[in-house]
């Protein structure tokens, strides 16, 4: 199976997050080599998102949220209210001390 790979800086990712997911929201919807996040990976001094390529053009999109208390139970709440219908979590990693969650939901629209 394909896949590629979008990396960012922690700096990126902690002064523009929703720069950074609209790059991987548009990444993921290529016309002719449609993706998803099949993992998040933070080396060294880069956060790397795996997108793995698809049959088919992807309806889902992602949402990049910081998490402001990473306690077990606070992560454990800010994952449950997130989860509403077909929201799913991705995956979440630290950036230089700053914590963040990746979810997908399908798109109403389509």
């Amino acid at each position: 199976m394909s896949f590629s790979i979008a990396s960012f800086s922690p700096e990126d990712i902690i002064t523009s997050p929703q720069t950074v997911i609209d790059a991987v929201n548009h990444s993921c919807r290529e016309r002719g080599i449609p993706k998803k996040i099949q993992a998040v990976c933070h080396v060294g001094d880069s956060v790397h998102f795996v997108l793995r390529h698809c049959d088919r053009p992807t309806r889902r999109d992602y949402t990049l949220v910081e998490l402001t208390d990473t306690t077990q139970a606070d992560f454990a709440a800010a994952v449950n209210s997130r989860f509403q219908g077909s929201t799913d979590i991705v995956g979440a990693f630290t950036a230089r001390g700053v914590s963040f969650a990746i979810f997908t939901s399908i798109r109403a629209n389509e």
